[in-house]
């Protein structure tokens, strides 16, 4: 019986547990492999999603600590554009806060 290569190395699917060849993708919480996020991008999404409870991948409090590394790389960086970010992006995700963090009255 003959073996199919082609079926064995396909060069169109590359499985999420390698990088793609020839890209610049790194290691995810995941294991997997993805993309790197610059410091702004992180602070966005943190400012959005915030890190409550952390994901499927990655718990709350290592969550909280990579965003906030990256917050204070982003105030060294540029402060009043971090300022300027937090303020819109407090706008755009409604700025709610959790039910755990409403005190009471």
């Amino acid at each position: 019986m003959a073996i199919n290569y082609a079926r064995i190395f396909n060069r169109r699917v590359t499985p999420q547990s390698q990088p793609i060849p020839g890209s610049t993708q790194v290691r995810n919480s995941a294991d997997g492999y993805s993309w790197e996020v610059d410091d702004w991008t992180r602070l966005d999404r943190f400012l959005i999603l915030g890190a409550e409870g952390g994901t499927y991948y990655i718990g709350e409090r290592d969550l909280v600590k990579q965003n906030h590394d990256a917050l204070v790389r982003c105030i060294k960086a540029d402060g009043v554009r971090a300022v300027r970010r937090s303020a819109q992006n407090g706008e755009v995700g409604g700025g709610n806060p959790s039910r755990g963090t409403i005190s009471p009255t």
